[in-house]
């Protein structure tokens, strides 16, 4: 208990401490579990020995483990005893005071005087006299140190099993006659030996966390890099298609290049009190398909596991708090990898050339250089857990393998060249959790199908999503370009083939879709109240309008077609919404390229000049059952071979109405 009192005293100081690392608090941490697991291991054993002895139980089997033995009793249930040393023995108590001395007891009464010569007869003995007040009490030795288990040892004979506990106590439990035969130490208090050449080695005795097990490819000794360890190695042996390592001393570190090159080792168990794995520790360990690694560790090292190609599956635990520079590149047989959320840091290219399914659950830094951890990675799919809320720039820069990506509602800001060059990149949903999405951060990721940008964006970098492919769903006010960066809007250069704006977004900034050639549809919501300059540039195929910006009207030196948002488009096909109740003055004034556009009945008003100079519009459809009001200029009076179409019923209503007149030739009744 005092364990765990100081472990929590340690987490509450090391929480108001700034300058506390890491790695110390998730030791503490670590400690604390093991402690509180320790606990309710001993209190389980207790009421299994307490359940034998009320139900008279035999024991069945001893199996020997780390630091203990698992007991089977006879009606199936178990007990695992930990071989504790016992506590030291707190100091003595200061002696209490003396009592005060109690009354002499009254001389007995002396004989008759008898003849001289002899000596009379001893009177009797006095009654004992009162007990003397007793002293106060001493005060209470020092406690002892707790041991580190209730019980003190297990020994056992042919008959008996002897529970020692800590206070010296001894609890008898009667051996079934078949135990020994179950029993791997035949009965008595030792175990197998495996010894080493000179004979002195009993891996029985030595704890589980001075050995390593391995296994080899061409069952031979794996032999570490010498002097790669701090305590020494009494015993590498392989037996029985297993290796083992004994250390002298506890481990608490796999060395620089321990194991780097040994091409022959195929898997291998850490021992739990190691707590990091040192730089190129298994480098070029070509064979190794399988590693356990302790909820201890807290450090990866630099190359670590690098080209470690027959790697299938590693678990990093929930204590890793750093991966080092090219820690597993070249894992090029993983199936899965899952990454925790203790992890603060990964160096450049730690998972380079690795593949399968990558599920992430810490937030991923951003670059300190020029490559990310996940540059250049082959990782199939990528999940980022809940929980997770940045993906740091350059995060999975050039990872050309990745066909999807799940982006969770926690995640808040996505980095500059984030995904970069993700060329199978096929679907992309980004919550309406982001708020920021860097430059360039889905560049070049031309597989692209389907794209859909939450609402909650309200930065978008240069480039973002330049070379992307198509359809777009945009949820979120798309900001103007970012300043200093001429022409290097968030779509700029993008193989969309469609866009589509949520009810949501209400601008759509400078140089938004400048280079969208490959778009056949765009359509502006009823919410646009704004779009910037140049924001279509380049971009042509259908215009669907239903904003009512366009009820503007403009100067001879600001029209659009000019000047505006429409500069050097090239839409063909213009068709306006049913909310829209007029066009404004100069509205399309000289916007050369439009062919068609089609004009819904709630257009009561067309201004000055708004299709004045669209020399190749062909076609007009105005579904108004009443002729809107027509401004001057309003259509080139040079395009002979126009048609405008209009309701059947109202073809002689516009011949002859106001500023229509002028175009009578050009009417045609037309069935909507």
């Amino acid at each position: 208990m005092k364990k765990l009192l100081f472990l929590v005293a340690l987490m509450l100081f090391t929480g108001c401490s700034e300058a506390y690392d890491d790695s110390s608090i998730w030791k503490a941490l670590n400690e604390l579990e093991e402690e509180q697991e320790r606990m309710q291991e001993q209190i389980d054993a207790q009421q299994a020995l307490l359940n034998a002895i009320a139900n008279n139980l035999t024991i069945t089997n001893i199996t020997s483990i780390d630091n203990g033995y698992t007991i089977t009793f006879s009606d199936g249930s178990t007990a695992t005893i930990r071989d504790g040393d016992k506590g030291d023995k707190g100091d003595t108590g200061a002696q209490g005071e003396k009592g005060d001395k109690g009354d002499k007891g009254d001389t007995g009464a002396q004989g008759e005087k008898g003849d001289k010569g002899n000596t009379g007869e001893q009177g009797e003995k006095g009654d004992k006299g009162d007990t003397g007040a007793q002293g106060e009490k001493g005060e209470d030795g020092a406690d002892g140190k707790d041991g580190d288990s209730f019980f003190q040892s297990i020994t056992w004979d042919e008959e008996n099993a002897y529970f020692t506990l800590a206070d010296g106590t001894v609890i008898t439990i009667s051996l079934n006659q078949n135990a020994s035969n179950n029993n791997p130490s035949g009965g008595n208090n030792s175990s197998d030996e495996t010894e080493s050449e000179d004979g002195d080695v009993n891996l029985a005795e030595i704890p589980e966390d001075r050995k390593i097990y391995y296994t080899s490819s061409d069952s031979q000794v794996v032999t570490p890099l010498d002097g790669a360890f701090d305590a020494d190695i009494v015993l590498n042996t392989y037996d029985n298609g297993v290796g083992i390592i004994v250390f002298g001393d506890w481990i608490t570190e796999i060395d620089a290049y321990a194991f780097s090159g040994c091409s022959n080792l195929t898997g291998i168990t850490i021992p739990n009190k190691v707590h990091s794995i040192g730089d190129c520790a298994f480098l070029g360990c070509s064979n190794l398909t399988g590693i356990t690694i302790p909820n201890k560790v807290h450090s990866i090292g630099d190359c670590a596991f690098r080209y470690c190609s027959s790697l299938t599956s590693i678990t990093i635990p929930n204590s890793v708090i750093t991966i080092g520079d090219y820690a597993f590149e070249g894992c090029s047989g993983l199936a899965s990898l899952t990454i925790p959320n203790s992890v603060k840091s990964m160096g450049n290219c730690a998972f380079r050339d690795c593949t399968g399914e990558l599920t992430i659950n810490c937030n991923i830094p951003e670059a300190v250089r020029s490559f990310a951890p996940f540059h250049g990675s082959k990782f199939s799919k990528v999940t980022i857990g809940e929980g997770v809320t940045i993906i740091g720039d350059f995060a999975f820069d050039g990872c050309e393998s990745l066909v999807s990506i799940t982006i969770p509602e926690s995640i808040t800001s996505i980095g500059k060249f984030a995904f970069h060059e993700c060329s199978l990149l096929t679907s992309v949903i980004i919550p309406d959790s982001v708020a920021n999405i860097g430059s360039h951060a889905f560049n070049g990721c031309s597989g692209i199908k389907t794209i859909t940008i939450g609402k909650g964006v309200t930065t978008i970098g240069s480039c973002a999503f330049s070379g992307c492919t198509g359809e777009l769903t945009v949820n979120c006010n798309i900001p103007n370009a970012e300043s200093g960066l001429s022409g290097s809007g968030a779509f700029e250069d993008g193989l969309f083939t469609k866009v589509s704006f949520g009810d949501s977004v209400t601008s759509i900034g400078k140089d938004a879709f400048r280079g969208c050639e490959n778009l056949t549809s765009i359509t502006i919501p009823e919410s646009v109240t704004d779009i910037g300059d140049d924001a279509f540039l380049g971009c042509s195929g259908e215009l669907i309008i239903n904003s009512k910006f366009i009820e503007k009207n403009y100067g001879l030196y600001d029209y659009p077609s000019y000047y505006g948002w429409l500069y050097l488009s090239d839409f063909t096909d213009l068709i306006i919404g049913n909310n829209v109740t007029s066009i404004g003055k100069l509205a399309f004034k000289s916007y050369t390229d439009l062919e068609s556009v089609t004009i819904p009945e709630s257009v009561t008003s067309i201004g000055e000049d708004a299709f004045c100079g669209c020399k190749n519009l062909a076609s007009v459809y105005c579904k108004a059952t009443t002729p809107p009001l027509l401004g001057g200029h309003a259509f080139s009076t040079n395009a002979s071979e126009r048609k405008i179409y209009v309701p059947r019923a109202s073809v002689n209503a516009y011949k002859v109405a106001e500023g229509w007149s002028g175009y009578a030739d050009n009417i045609e009744g037309y069935q909507f």
